[in-house]
């Protein structure tokens, strides 16, 4: 379990909010290559997260955060 919900990144969250074990992520986390341009430091992408779980309460879902 995290020590916070609120400092926990968007991945950890997803993994809190469904059924252990059933978080699979269809697209790897990947640094941005824009940010080199605009000469800012690297950094994982625009944040969306594509997957699928398993919730006791709803079943199987897809989800794109």
């Amino acid at each position: 379990m995290m020590a916070s919900f609120l400092d926990a990144d968007a991945r950890a969250r997803l993994v809190g909010l469904f059924d252990a074990g059933s978080f699979e992520e269809f697209l790897p986390d990947v640094v941005s290559p824009h940010l080199a341009q605009l000469n800012a430091p690297a950094a994982p992408g625009d944040g969306v997260v594509v997957q699928t779980c398993v919730s006791a309460a709803a079943g199987t879902c897809d989800i794109q955060l």
